[in-house]
């Protein structure tokens, strides 16, 4: 081989690393910035379709309370203290405080559990200048554990997780840690932050360039967490026995019931106690409307379809005095109820597993008592 020869090949791979060092720093500096707006803080909205609080404060009193997560304080709720079957730690889906699940805690503590819930970091009540990514949940979600866990009065009860979205992976990745937690619900969840976001990458970008910026997504959950920016829900899931019902809505078009989902592993999960629910109710099977009755549903679609009618008639700029009109008028019960025979299963899982939990705490008093006589 002539020197010549070996010049052109060096020449031609110095080109090719340039290219390929060019192309990726590109790619971080239009990628990186879009995943800090799809991250970036929620705050409250003025007007949403969720249950107002202070309009079940008496029934339903709570204790306020900040923890710290990540350096950031979180805003936390605590209802139904005293309930004596068990403690249901619920956790929101993006970007939605504690109070988008109303509904679902006023359920629990009507079936006897003592509820806690949280404003994620950078979401609404909570500290941060943003949602850092979607892992930081899962993060927000440990750092209540620590806290349950910390606390005399929840010593003898049973500790159940209650996800929605990003919550339902953060319920179902805590699963791989050392808490003990007796049972957990997982809905509408994805099964890990990087091939979610890819998913959502994909749909805006197309289905080429949304591939190519993988690594980057990769790199940029490396960047915000470390070795957890990653970590697989459906992993987490077989690293225990710790019983876990999965919902899904095979119409869901926020979280890919076939690629991104929890229950698209399901052939690979193998866990005995792991459950799985799909959804298939025309209405009822999509990513939000799961855990709704079809009451509601219909009820949220007029609402959708009057919106866009009012924003028509304003040219797309409603009015403050319109919008607060609108809102002020809807009914905001019939909006929110919640699917009987969806919560009835959720309940009973709790129930059945809460059983086997008291055997197994009795099983092992009788033979400490054994040992000891």
């Amino acid at each position: 081989m002539t020197d010549s020869l070996i010049r052109k090949i060096v020449i031609a791979l110095l080109t090719v690393v340039i290219v390929l060092a060019l192309f990726s720093a590109g790619a971080m500096i239009y990628i990186f910035p879009q995943l800090d707006g799809l991250f970036a803080r929620r705050d409250k909205p003025q007007y949403f379709l969720g249950l107002d609080y202070e309009e079940y404060r008496m029934t339903y009193p709570r204790e306020e309370f900040t923890l710290e997560s990540s350096k950031s304080e979180i805003q936390c709720y605590r209802y139904g203290a005293g309930k004596p079957d068990g403690l249901v730690v619920m956790a929101p889906g993006i970007g939605q405080g504690g109070d988008s699940m109303i509904p679902e805690m006023m359920r629990f503590v009507n079936a006897g559990y003592q509820v806690v819930t949280f404003d994620p970091t950078g979401v609404w009540g909570s500290e941060g200048d943003s949602q850092i990514g979607l892992t930081q949940e899962y993060l927000d979600l440990d750092a209540v554990l620590d806290w349950v866990e910390s606390r005399e009065e929840f010593e003898d009860l049973s500790v159940y997780l209650y996800g929605f979205a990003s919550g339902g992976y953060a319920a179902a990745a805590m699963l791989g840690s050392e808490h003990y937690i007796t049972a957990a619900v997982a809905v509408s969840a994805f099964d890990n932050p990087t091939d979610i976001i890819d998913e959502w990458t994909q749909t805006s970008l197309g289905i080429l360039a949304g591939r190519m910026a993988r690594p980057y997504i990769t790199l940029y959950n490396f960047f915000k967490f470390g070795t957890k920016g990653n970590i697989s829900a459906t992993d987490s899931i077989n690293s225990c026995n710790t019983p876990i019902l999965i919902f899904h809505g095979n119409d869901d078009g926020t979280v890919s019931y076939g690629s991104s989902s929890i229950i698209s592993h399901q052939g690979e999960i193998t866990n005995p106690f792991a459950q799985f629910v799909t959804c298939s109710e025309m209405g009822q099977n999509d990513h939000g409307t799961v855990f709704l009755s079809r009451g509601s549903v219909e009820q949220r679609m007029k609402c959708q379809q009057a919106l866009r009618e009012l924003s028509s008639q304003y040219g797309g700029v409603v009015p403050q005095d319109a919008e607060k009109e609108f809102y002020d008028g809807l009914d905001y019960e019939r909006l929110n109820r919640l699917d009987d025979t969806f919560f009835e299963t959720v309940i009973n899982f709790f129930e059945n597993n809460q059983r086997e939990a008291d055997l197994i705490k009795q099983l092992l008093k009788d033979y400490e008592a054994s040992q000891a006589e």
